[in-house]
This record gives structure tokens, sequence and C-alpha cells, in this order.
């Protein structure tokens, strides 16, 4: 086979996908040209290998080939989609050595690789060489202000360009949306429309799910109605996009029927379809999706995780994220993020330290939301120290690793600390927010630091909500000074404090007679919303507390006839890397195969404890 026919069936077999049998036959190949080199850097780069272009470039060097035009711009755009700035610099060097960056094409390649690579400026020095740049050399440039975040410059050229094709209208499109500016998307596409320019597929597919972002939902329904007018609904790419959007709607119901419509689906549609199911809180139908897809990726159970974990199914989350690992399935950022708040519901540390690690194996340790997950797991799991450790280890910190960290230190009785850590917030210049001043609250509470607390509470102003106020009900409480606390209640309205008796109520123990006596007079329980079960319980057991026990009656007999019912309270323990969940009330919901062997070793023990034999006989020294 002549090196003309070699090369023609490189490409053919390229084309087909058939990669590995090319790349046979081009190691086979006695002698190569320029164009046999080019034509298998094609290859791998129509087929996104990245890492395979850019080693075949550097090994056509090293054979003596000289490359081309072609050559440069095929090995700058694996650089460009690897992120690779390093790589592109030095093919940026090339083209200059080879008199190549003249060239439209290699020109355009660099603006490209520049944007791709956050280096918008460069770009631009790119741009501003060339003699005459054409359509795609604007479109390339604006991509990179777009992408970049340089979204008023990008505005400016756009309005330049001599000629504005649905390539330019995307690009601005794709930046604003990226940034968050979803408006100013929604906005572009009206003004896009109104210019005559026909929307392409990336245009429905990048507006349609970031329609759900904007204060009026309308557009995106619109949308919807014109994919379906101009016969898009089939394209698999759109109907992912749509499937998003009714998704952040919690629509499950119309993402299922546009899922349903699609004639062919893939990965992501499945994963998009079992998210909408799960956000709207469909546990069982997300899992049917899941378990029906003909294959599942590690977003497949990244969903399943993060769903369990927002619907309050912890244990399951970390079953199904034990078995993701052990399918051979690399987790990511997003998959750690819901086992860290697995771990913490659940307080299980060991596993939450295992989840560090593995995050920190991985490279992970970046991740803003990755850091606060673990400052508020080992708060929430009782070790402080390791919680103010990953605070000051996070790469960079929000108002969010703030508020965990000072939550966390509050519930664990160190609002000293707690006051400490908010006083360098602002010398951060962090604005705080209802939540700081929430954990800060709780912390002086019980710590008993009530001119600090009423301080803070003062300085709230418009920020100060029913919450905080209950916070220093507490306090006050607490602290005897019950007069001021019932003074506290009368100056708030009833209904917000109503909404708040699960977190006021509930904190005010023995002694405080004079306070529930307030509240009792100023919040009668016909008030008080039917399906607030625990603000029935709090009431009652604050009653109980100040002896009030005819009013704590009173409020039991009102929850049986309104059939309000405590949920069951439970506890989980970690034993042999498992999670296991115990339910007051008996078997009901319990996990453990051998639940009538458990109970029966409970019921013995319970015995034997209340034998007083029993405990001399194992004591006989006392």
């Amino acid at each position: 086979m002549d090196l003309f026919a070699a090369t023609s069936r490189v490409v053919s077999l390229a084309r087909s996908g058939a990669i590995a049998a090319a790349r046979r036959l081009f190691d086979a190949m006695p002698c190569r040209d320029t164009v046999a080199w080019n034509a298998m850097l094609a290859c791998y780069s129509r087929h996104a290998l990245l890492a395979e272009a850019l080693t075949l470039f550097s090994a056509m060097r090293a054979s003596g080939a000289k490359p081309d035009a072609f050559s440069l711009t095929a090995a700058l755009s694996a650089a460009a989609s690897a992120r690779d700035l390093r790589r592109g610099e030095q093919l940026h060097a090339l083209a200059i050595a080879l008199a190549l960056p003249a060239a439209f094409p290699v020109s355009n390649a660099l603006i490209d690789m520049y944007g791709k690579c956050s280096l918008p400026s460069s770009a631009r020095q790119v741009f501003a060489e060339m003699d005459d740049p054409n359509e795609v050399s604007w479109c390339s440039l604006l991509s990179a202000y777009a992408s970049s975040g340089w979204l008023q410059k990008a505005r400016h050229l756009f309005d330049e360009m001599p000629l504005r094709n649905a390539a330019a209208w995307n690009a601005l499109m794709g930046g604003y949306i990226h940034h968050g500016e979803v408006e100013l998307a929604a906005s572009l596409f009206r003004e896009m429309a109104a210019h005559g320019v026909r929307g392409d597929i990336w245009t429905f597919s990048s507006l349609a799910a970031a329609c759900a972002e904007l204060e009026d939902p309308r557009l995106g329904f619109s949308l919807h109605g014109l994919v379906v007018k101009c016969g898009w609904s089939s394209a698999v790419e759109i109907g992912n996009s749509v499937i998003s959007f009714y998704a952040r709607l919690d629509l499950a119901e119309d993402a299922q029927k546009v899922f349903d419509a699609l004639p062919s689906k893939t990965q992501v549609s499945w994963n998009a379809a079992m998210d909408a199911h799960m956000r709207a809180g469909g546990v069982v139908a997300a899992l049917r999706l899941f378990w029906a897809a003909p294959a599942r990726n590690a977003i497949s159970w990244t969903a399943v995780i993060g769903g369990m974990a927002r619907n309050g199914r912890a244990e399951q989350a970390l079953r199904f994220f034990s078995a993701m690992v052990g399918c051979g399935l690399h987790p990511d950022e997003l998959t750690f993020t819901p086992v860290l708040q697995a771990c913490a519901e659940l307080a299980l540390l060991h596993q939450g330290r295992a989840a560090h690690g593995g995050l920190l194996r991985r490279g992970f340790h970046g991740d803003v939301f990755l850091a606060n997950g673990l400052i508020n797991m080992y708060a929430k799991c009782g070790d402080v120290d390791s919680s103010i450790r990953a605070f000051l280890g996070a790469a960079c910190r929000d108002l969010v690793s703030w508020n965990t960290l000072l939550l966390g230190l509050s519930l664990h009785g160190r609002a000293a600390e707690a006051v400490a850590a908010y006083e360098e917030m602002a010398e951060e210049e962090l604005s705080p927010d209802g939540f700081t001043f929430a954990g800060l609250l709780m912390g002086c509470s019980h710590a008993g630091l009530v001119e600090q607390g009423s301080a803070l509470f003062a300085a709230m102003g418009v920020l100060a909500g029913v919450d905080h106020a209950a916070c220093v009900v507490d306090m006050l409480g607490r602290a005897g000074r019950l007069a001021e606390a019932a003074e506290l209640v009368a100056r708030w309205p009833a209904a917000p404090l109503r909404e708040s008796l699960r977190g006021a109520l509930g904190r005010l123990g023995v002694g405080r007679a004079a306070v529930v006596e307030e509240l009792l007079r100023s919040h009668s329980i016909e008030g008080v919303e039917e399906e607030e079960a625990a603000a029935y319980v709090a009431l009652s057991n604050m009653c109980c507390s100040g002896g009030l026990w005819e009013a704590a009656a009173e409020v039991r007999k009102a929850m049986a006839a309104r059939g309000v019912r405590k949920p069951p309270g439970r506890s989980w323990v970690e034993a042999k890397g498992k999670v296991e969940a115990f339910f007051a009330g008996g078997l009901e919901g319990l996990l453990l195969p051998e639940a009538e062997a458990v109970l029966a070793t409970l019921r013995s023990l319970e015995s034997e404890m209340r034998s007083p034999s029993s405990i001399l006989s194992d004591h006989p020294g006392r």
C-alpha cells in the first residue's frame, strides 16, 4: 500500500470511529509525510483524545516532519480543550518560529486557546496582530471575552462586529449564562428574535435550562413551545435542557413527559430525569429510572446520592456511595458534598474522616463547597478542633464558611471563640446575615453571655427575626431575667412567634413559669399550625417544666383532637462500617434483619438493670 492509499485508509478508519485500527495502520506505515501525521492528529482531535493528540504532535516533531498550519491548528485545539496553557504558549512560540501566525486557522486557534485558558488579554493581542480578521476571528475573541467574564467588553465587541451570525449571539448568550446573568441572556434572546436571527440547537439548549433561574420562568415555557413548533423536540440536546428546566422548577411530571417523548436518549437524558424526580421528592420514581437506565455513570450515582441526602435519607445516601466506589467509579466534588452532608446528619465521624481522606487523595481540597461541608461535618460530629482546622485550611472562604464555623463553636459551648471569630470576620469586611447572628446568639445563650448577646441583638437592626428574638428570650430566661424575657415576647407580633415555637418555646426549661404564663396568655394553642407537631410538643414540655400540668394536659388533648402526631425518635449506630437506624416505638422502620433478637437482648438488659441484685452481684465491693 503506497503512502497516499495508506493515508486515505487512516482517514477512512478515523471517520468510522475505528481509532485503534487507524493508529495501528499509521504505525505500520514505513514512511509518513506531514499529511499522514495530520490525518492521525485530526482523528485524535475530532474524538477529543487530547493527551493522545498532544503526544502525537511531539512525536511528529521528533521524527523530523515539519508541522504546517493544519498540524498546529489541531495541536492548539487539543491544548485549548485541555486548558493546557503551558503547552499552548509553547505552540504559539513554535508558530512564530515557523512564521505561521499569519495563517487564519492558526491565529483563530490561538485566540480560542487563550480564551479557554482564561487569558482574554492574550487573545486580544493575537486578534490585534491580524491584518484582516474574519468572521471566525471575531467570534473567537467574543467567546474569549464572554467565557472569561469580560461581559461589558464582550457586549461592546459584539456591537462593533461587522457581521453577527447565530454563533456570535450564542457566544455572548453563553457568557451571560455561565456567569449567572440569566436576565441579560433572556434579554439578548429577545433582541436576537427582534433582529430576525433564528436560533439554533445550541441557542435553545443553553437557554432553556437557565430560564428556571429567572424571576419569571414563563420564558422557559415559551421556549419549550417554540421548540415543539419548530420541530426540534426530537433533538436530544434541547430535550435534555428542557428536562433540566422542569427539574429546577420541581415539575417532575412535565420533565418525565419530555423524557418519554425523546426518540433517542443519552446518558444525560436519564440523569436529568432522575434529578427531576429527586428534586421533587420522588425518590421511588428516581430509583426506578436509575435501575432502568442502560448505563450508569458517576453523574447518575451522584444524582441519586445527592437526592437521598436532600430527601432525608442519609443512610441510603452513604450506602449508594459505598456501592458506587465498589463499582470502580471515581466520585468527584459533587459526589462528596452530599456524602459529607449525610455523615454530618448521622454524626458519623469515622465515615466523615474517610470521606475527607478520599477527597484529599483526589485533589479536591480547593473547592469552597467541600470546605464548608467539612467544617459542618466535623462540627456536627462533635470534633470542633477538626472543624476549625478545616476552616483554617480552606483555600477560599465565603460567608457560609464563617457562619458554619460560628454555629459549630456555639453548639459546643465555645461562645467566646465564636464572638472572637465574628470580630475577625468583620475585619475581613464580610457583611453578616441572619444566620451569622443566629449562631452567635445561640452561643451566647448557652454560655450565659447575656450582655454580649443583647448587644449583638440590638446591633442587628432590620436583620433581626423571630428566631433571633427566640434566642434572646432563651438567653434571658436562662439568666433568670424573666421579666425582660416576658417583655420581649410581648413586643413581638403573635403570628411570627407562633411560627417559631419550635425554636422559642422548646428552649425554655425549669423555673421559668412566668415566661411560660406570658407565652400561654399571648399565644394560644388555637393559633398553632396543625402541621407543627414539634411546636405542640415543645409547648407541652415547657408547660411541664414550669409546673403548669393542667396546661400541658390541654396541649396533649389538642394534639389528639387534631390528629397531630409526633414523628418517632430514632438513633443511628455505626458498626463494622455500616449504619443502622433504631426507631422508638417498636419494630417499625428497624433495618436490621435480626430485629427480634436485638429487641430480646435489649429486654434482657433492661430486666437486669431494673434488678438491684444483678447490679450488686457485678460489683461485690459496693
